[in-house]
C-alpha cells in the first residue's frame, strides 16, 4: 500500500528552496487521516500482518524524478539533506509488525533471502521451500541483454554534490557544481560484462542467512550465479 491510495503526496523535494506549498500540507493532512485510519484497520485483522518497506530518501526521490514524467527544465538538486522520510513512512511505523531497509533487498542474494525471510516469517513460513527461486525473482529472472539494455552514467549516488536537468525526450543533463558554466549530458553507454563485476559473497559468509536449501555446493553455486545478478540488476535501478 503507498500513500497515494489515499491521495497523499510523496514525491520529495527537488531542490533546497523549493518547499512544499500550503495547498499540498492541507491535502496531505487530510490523507493522513485516511493513511492511519487504513493502517489501524490491517492491524486489527488477526490475518494480516504488516510489512514496512523503506529507501534511502535522497535516492527514492532522485528514481521519482528519474523515472517519472516531468516538465522540461525540472532540476533535482542532490546536494542538500533530506528528512530520514515522509510523513507518511514515519506514522506507518506504529502499525509495522516488521521493517525492511529495500538496499539490503537489493545488495546480493544472500541479502534478497534475508528480506523474503524476514517477511515471510511474519505469517510463519519461511524461504526454505522455494531455496534461492525468491532470490531469483527479485533479481528478475533473466539476465540482462548488453547488446539491448543501457544504463546512465551518473546519479545521486556517482555525483552527490551536483544537480541533475529533465530535458526533452526525457534525457537528464547532469549540472556539475564545481563547473557552473558546464553541463554533461547524460549518454547512455552499454555496460560491459567484465565492467560490472560483482562482489561475490563467500559461502563461509552466507552460513547465518542462507536458506537451508544453499548448505550444498550446488546450492552455493545457485546464490554465487544470483549475485552476479544482483550486481547487474544494481546498475539499472
Amino acid at each position: 500500500m503507498f500513500p497515494q491510495f489515499v491521495s497523499g503526496n510523496t514525491g520529495g523535494q527537488m531542490m533546497k528552496y523549493d518547499l512544499p506549498s500550503k495547498c499540498q500540507d492541507s491535502l496531505n493532512g487530510k490523507a493522513m487521516k485516511s493513511w492511519r485510519d487504513a493502517l489501524a484497520s490491517f492491524q486489527r485483522n488477526p490475518k494480516v500482518a504488516t510489512l514496512k518497506i523503506s529507501r534511502d530518501e535522497r535516492d527514492r526521490q532522485f528514481s521519482i524524478f528519474r523515472s517519472q514524467p516531468q516538465p522540461v527544465g525540472t532540476k533535482f538538486d542532490c546536494n542538500f539533506p533530506r528528512v530520514p522520510e515522509s510523513t507518511f513512512a514515519a506514522a506507518a511505523d506504529a502499525y509495522a509488525d516488521g521493517r525492511i531497509k529495500i538496499e539490503t533487498c537489493w545488495a546480493n542474494a544472500t541479502g534478497a533471502n534475508k528480506c523474503l525471510g524476514d517477511a515471510l516469517q511474519l505469517v510463519g513460513l519461511s524461504t526454505q521451500p522455494m531455496a534461492p527461486a525468491g532470490a531469483k525473482k527479485i533479481a528478475g529472472e533473466v539476465r540482462l541483454d548488453y547488446s539491448k539494455h543501457v544504463t546512465p552514467s551518473a546519479s545521486c549516488k556517482t555525483n552527490p554534490v551536483d544537480s541533475f536537468l529533465r530535458m526533452e525526450n526525457d534525457d537528464v543533463l547532469l549540472l556539475r557544481v564545481n563547473d557552473a558554466d558546464e553541463f554533461d549530458v547524460l549518454t547512455p553507454k552499454v555496460t560491459a560484462p567484465e565492467e560490472m563485476a560483482p562482489e561475490v559473497t563467500a559461502p563461509e559468509e552466507m552460513a547465518d542467512h542462507s536458506p537451508a536449501a544453499a548448505e550444498t555446493a550446488e546450492e552455493l553455486g545457485k546464490l554465487e550465479e544470483l549475485d552476479k545478478m544482483f550486481a547487474e540488476r544494481d546498475v539499472y535501478k
